[in-house]
């Protein structure tokens, strides 16, 4: 698998490192394993396959879907917070 090129470039690692592997473990069901390699992104990709999917059913029905993720802009600015401390705790570690 091809490595990260913010990490090979900075030497450091990005808030997404790791993801691929994770996804991969998770999938075979070795959730620890997946927690282990980035535990912020194994809890934040479920919620956002779940909203997508939700977004892309109610495009397909061409109406939207009547139970929405309706994080708004508060939700924006915690999700973003939460991606960049994850960032430099990360490095810091």
């Amino acid at each position: 698998m091809p490595g990260c090129f913010f990490r090979q470039i900075t030497g450091f690692e990005c808030p997404g490192c790791g993801m691929t592997r994770a996804g991969y473990e998770f999938l075979n069901g070795r959730i620890g394993d997946a927690f282990a390699l980035n535990p912020v992104g194994m809890v934040i990709f479920p919620w956002a396959m779940v909203a997508v999917g939700i977004e892309v059913l109610g495009w397909v029905r061409g109406k939207p879907m009547p139970y929405r993720f309706k994080a708004g802009r508060r939700g924006a600015i915690i999700l973003a917070v939460v991606i960049i401390g994850w960032w430099i705790l990360r490095n810091l570690i």
